[in-house]
């Protein structure tokens, strides 16, 4: 009795013991396999994953397909159509993943095997252009390391994936464990490789990268610096043309030699900014030149009118037809303007209209800023009121008498009327025709009033001509217009004549030349 309650007593602890060990067992295999299934939900959507295992499939599908058709070549005419339709259906799945005939894991992760080519940063213009470069650059590099980060991390979790199946299966070996094994074996092995040459490539690929980014860094200072003497250099040229216009101010009392000055000073200017600008930030200056001579062509069609304005200010300056300070006349589609010219620009004359004659009698405006094109000097006419010495011009005025009127008596008041106010031009206007003869052949060169009579259909027209200064022909016209109307005025047997229609009731007097005053009936 004593041996069998020992025997039962043993047995109740053996099934005891087993039971515990059972259990303990059954949590571990719970525990690892909510790990295996918690690292595969966060690895399912890996694009790297899924293309492996596509190209698995694909590899797999091939070579299904390569013993299908080895049983196709040994089987009977029975199982032809069967295999035949199998080789079929193989051959559909393997078309839809030939993608994958050539997987590298690499390219799938579409990694940059060399960073862009550097170019040179030869001149300021370029500087922004290499600003870009080093910005995309870095942000190439960047997108590198997260991509070798996540790569990584995917090859860490297949590892502690591995290590989980190989607890499971020593706890409980099964085939469906063996073979989910040997597959994440496979698959960390080619990740591991791929893993070990991407570290290898981006190391190579960072150290050409920091080289290109520290080539850009000095090429760009080496801009600013050279920007930075440009602008010195700049300064130094526009406060030197600035005190020599100020002693040309200061020591030049001719206002027309001043202006003459500064704007020879500007040219100067200009130039010697354009030509500094383009021999310091163009490097190769002969392919400039090349490119201009092959665009010179095409330029002068199609800048024709500004080419023409650029020959025509070189005509005006060194041919001294016009100068600042000149009054002309120019026309354009019927509209005539009288003015004088305030600036000659490289492309057009500026021109100041002034209250004229030709004001009063035809625009009725004045005042306005008129831009003459410098080539309108080889198309239009421009008259120039005061040319070199010359700075009176012939202006006239018509007078009206009745055929009763003494005639010669009216011509004599006009003629002192007119030399009471324009003697003074007419002595002026004589010595600087004198001047003109040294450079111009000049036979009709007098300069005292003329006077004219015609013979008009309502009386007779006295026409005077004289000299006033071209700046003031309106108002010359105005005070001689005055002056003779008053002494017109004071004289009995001289009376202005105007469109009218006179009645003789005897025939006798339908003599208007008569001496004897017949009274008249109007």
């Amino acid at each position: 009795m004593r041996f069998l309650f020992a025997l039962i007593l043993f047995l109740t602890n053996i099934f005891a013991d087993t039971d515990i060990d059972l259990t303990k067992n059954l949590e571990e295999i719970y525990t690892l396999k909510e790990k295996i299934h918690k690292i595969n939900n966060e690895i399912k959507d890996n694009i790297v994953i899924k293309n492996y295992k596509n190209y698995q499939e694909y590899l797999k599908i091939k070579k299904e397909l390569e013993l299908a058709n080895n049983e196709l070549e040994k089987s009977s005419k029975a199982k032809r159509n069967e295999i035949l339709n199998e080789v079929k259906i193989l051959e559909d799945k393997l078309n839809v993943l030939k993608d994958y005939e050539y997987y590298n894991i690499i390219k799938y992760l579409n990694l940059p095997l060399e960073p862009i080519e550097y170019k040179k940063i030869t001149n300021i213009y370029l500087v922004l252009e290499g600003l870009s470069e080093r910005k995309s650059l870095l942000n190439e590099k960047i997108d590198y390391e997260n991509k070798l980060k996540d790569f990584s991390n995917l090859v860490s979790k297949l590892e502690l994936k591995k290590s989980y199946l190989e607890e499971l299966i020593n706890i409980d070996n099964n085939v469906s464990l063996e073979n989910e094994y040997l597959y994440t074996t496979k698959e960390l092995n080619d990740y591991s490789g791929a893993l070990e040459n991407i570290k290898n490539a981006y190391e190579i690929y960072k150290a050409k990268v920091n080289n290109i980014l520290k080539l850009i860094d000095d090429d760009i200072k080496k801009q600013y610096d050279e920007a930075i003497f440009f602008i010195a250099v700049m300064i130094c040229i526009i406060i030197s043309r600035y005190l020599l216009g100020q002693l040309i101010r200061k020591y030049v009392d001719d206002k027309d030699k001043v202006y003459t000055s500064q704007k020879i000073l500007n040219i100067f200017t200009f130039i010697i900014v354009s030509l500094f600008s383009i021999f310091y930030f163009v490097e190769n200056i002969s392919y400039l030149v090349s490119v201009l001579g092959f665009a010179s062509a095409g330029l002068a069609i199609a800048m024709k009118d500004m080419f023409m304005s650029l020959l025509g200010w070189v005509t005006l300056q060194f041919g001294g037809g016009f100068h600042v300070g000149d009054r002309v006349k120019v026309s354009k589609n019927g509209v005539t303007y009288v003015g004088d010219i305030i600036d000659i620009s490289l492309l057009k004359m500026t021109i100041y209209e002034d209250i004229t004659y030709t004001t009063y009698t035809q625009n009725r405006r004045a005042g306005r800023l008129i831009y003459i094109p410098n080539n309108y000097i080889y198309t239009e006419l421009i008259s120039n009121y005061n040319y070199s010495y010359m700075k009176t011009v012939w202006d006239g005025i018509d007078i009206v008498i009745d055929f009763s009127s003494n005639i010669d008596k009216a011509k004599q008041i006009i003629l002192e009327a007119v030399n009471t106010h324009t003697q003074a031009f007419s002595d002026s206007a004589k010595k600087a025709i004198q001047k003109m003869r040294n450079h111009y052949q000049m036979k009709n060169s007098g300069t005292d009033v003329r006077m004219f009579v015609f013979l008009e259909q309502y009386g007779v027209k006295i026409s005077v001509w004289f000299m006033t200064n071209s700046r003031e022909t309106l108002k010359m016209r105005s005070l001689v217009s005055e002056e003779i109307i008053k002494r017109l005025k004071a004289s009995d047997d001289i009376k202005l004549a105007f469109p009218s229609q006179t009645i003789y009731m005897d025939k006798r007097n339908n003599q208007p030349f008569l001496k004897d005053n017949n009274e008249n009936i109007y």
